[in-house]
């Protein structure tokens, strides 16, 4: 059902406000690194539970769990969740939709996806109205400095953009080539990048004990931040990659724009500015335009279509 990926990313749009209220309470790599390294355990027991063990991987696999690990897990989550200290939730899920024009360039190399006028039009439209978010001020976003009018935290978001898709082009060849079901190959990258990322913290943050300012808030933050990130954003997206591209799964994502922006609004307080509107307008437009080409290829896959390879445990 079409509804399905957007309704993972509405969910998952929900990790930029608990993730900004987060850093209040822990640093946010030991934040990012205890969250993933915790639910990565998690499903791995619930693998376990379920009586199924993991096949040993391929060299091609473990290049891929790699990557995932690596990109997917430890270097989008870090730089997201510390950009999120200088950003308003609404305007860092704004700018992670990004997202689709990195997935459209790596489907493209990847996977052999064509790119076509008519999908560069709906680039370039969207891309009209990323401008009109970037160039809007935000007094806190100066404080890390940043390069010409792009700040320090808008530079680490749209890196955490261009990060995750490589992670999550990763994932599809997991799920696809190699597979695995969205449970194992999360489990797995999960576990790993948690572990690379708790070890970033111990050299980059102050570990007195360890970086958590308030025990309470943190377990609640990282219980949240699992269910819509760690849940709905990977082990969910994941299973959907079995039947849509990369690329329409980063265009659905604009349905988190309006969740956080209304999160962020009523959780949070922060103003919804006109600028967030004319770029919605915009990134609306070319977003549709990108999709209904991408339709038109035959590039997303009716749910029915499920593979022959999947098992009982995946």
């Amino acid at each position: 059902m079409i509804i399905f990926p957007f309704l993972m990313h509405v969910l998952f749009a929900g990790l930029f406000p608990i993730c900004r209220v987060a850093v209040k309470y822990a640093d946010p790599i030991f934040f990012t690194g205890a969250r993933m390294l915790v639910c990565g355990l998690g499903l791995l027991a619930f693998i376990r539970w379920r009586g199924c063990s993991l096949r040993r991987p391929t060299f091609r696999a473990v290049i891929h769990f790699a990557i995932f690990a690596i990109f997917g897990i430890f270097i989008t989550n870090a730089a997201e969740c510390w950009s999120l200290q200088f950003l308003p939730a609404a305007k860092a899920s704004f700018m992670y939709q990004s997202a689709p024009f990195y997935a459209a360039l790596l489907a493209y190399m990847a996977f052999g996806e064509t790119m076509t006028s008519k999908k560069f039009a709906g680039m370039f439209v969207a891309l009209a109205g990323f401008l009109v978010m970037v160039l809007h001020e935000a007094p806190l976003e100066v404080q890390k400095g940043g390069i010409l009018f792009i700040s320090g935290g808008e530079l680490a978001l749209l890196f955490a953009a261009l990060t995750s898709v490589f992670g999550y082009v990763a994932l599809r060849r997991l799920v696809r080539d190699h597979a695995y079901s969205s449970v194992e190959a999360c489990a797995v990258a999960m576990t790993l990048g948690g572990v690379i990322t708790l070890v970033a913290s111990f050299f980059m943050e102050n570990w007195n004990p360890v970086p958590i300012h308030e025990m309470w808030p943190f377990i609640k933050m990282s219980f949240w931040a699992i269910l819509c990130g760690n849940i709905a954003g990977y082990v969910f997206y994941g299973y959907l990659l079995k039947f849509y591209t990369t690329t329409f799964l980063s265009f659905a994502g604009f349905s988190e724009l309006i969740s956080a922006a209304l999160t962020g609004y009523f959780l949070l307080g922060e103003p919804l500015a006109w600028p967030f509107y004319v770029a919605t307008v915009l990134v609306m437009i070319g977003l549709y335009m990108f999709y209904i080409e991408e339709l038109r290829q035959g590039y997303v896959l009716p749910m029915r279509m499920r593979t022959q390879t999947q098992t009982e445990c995946s």
